[in-house]
């Protein structure tokens, strides 16, 4: 199924992409591969982030798996980065 992006309700959808599956890990069980699919180097650069403030490598997390990306550029281009 198709799910937009969305992180500004203002603005509206950022982009949208088929989403074809989730699940729940410790993140301290992710493989190597997958915290490079989520663009880390390392579980601790991960768990460095401001989303994950207070969360430790026994944390569970729900992962999101998805594919087809579509940005909506005139969305991303009002988004203060």
């Amino acid at each position: 199924k198709v799910h937009k992006f969305i992180s500004d309700r203002r603005y509206g959808a950022f982009g949208e992409a088929y989403v074809y599956g989730w699940f729940i890990s410790r993140i301290g069980d992710l493989s190597q591969e997958d915290i490079k699919r989520l663009g880390y180097s390392s579980i601790e650069e991960y768990l460095a982030e401001p989303f994950n403030k207070g969360l430790t490598k026994d944390s569970k997390k729900k992962f999101i798996q998805w594919t087809n990306f579509k940005p909506n550029w005139e969305v991303l281009d009002k988004i203060n980065w």
